[in-house]
């Protein structure tokens, strides 16, 4: 299991996050012709981390985007995705949000709600699982 399969079962459980979007979250980018509302996420980078927990924990900032249709929507995206991860802790990491941002629609890209997601996890765990 990778840090990036966590977070995907982690927004799919959040009530939410699955009330606006349904199942229809990606890691990277989203399949062509899928409708708005959805969600992408992605890895912007790693850091190791050094931490109350110890040393060799992994800080990872992920970029979670929600697609809308409109900028109310992209709204409602972006608070729910903050929710999902504001101050949280599970069985495989910690988060806390470090941004938020919501982008209007233009000609060329559909309205978003941005949320930047800072995760801490071990990646001991991540060579168990695979």
């Amino acid at each position: 299991m990778s840090i990036e399969a966590d977070i995907l079962d982690h927004l799919m459980a959040d009530m939410d996050v699955a009330a606006l979007v349904g199942d229809s979250i990606f890691s990277r980018r989203h399949p062509a012709k899928v409708p708005a509302p959805f969600i992408v996420f992605r890895r912007v980078s790693t850091l190791p981390t050094m931490s109350h927990d110890g040393p060799g924990l992994r800080g990872a900032l992920f970029e979670v985007t929600g697609w809308a249709v409109n900028g109310t929507q992209a709204g409602e995206l972006r608070r729910a995705i903050a929710r999902a991860f504001d101050v949280v802790t599970t069985a495989t990491f910690r988060s806390f949000i470090q941004n938020e941002l919501e982008l209007e629609a233009t000609t060329e890209a559909l309205a978003r709600g941005i949320v930047d997601v800072r995760v801490w996890y071990d990646p001991s765990l991540e060579a168990i699982a695979s």
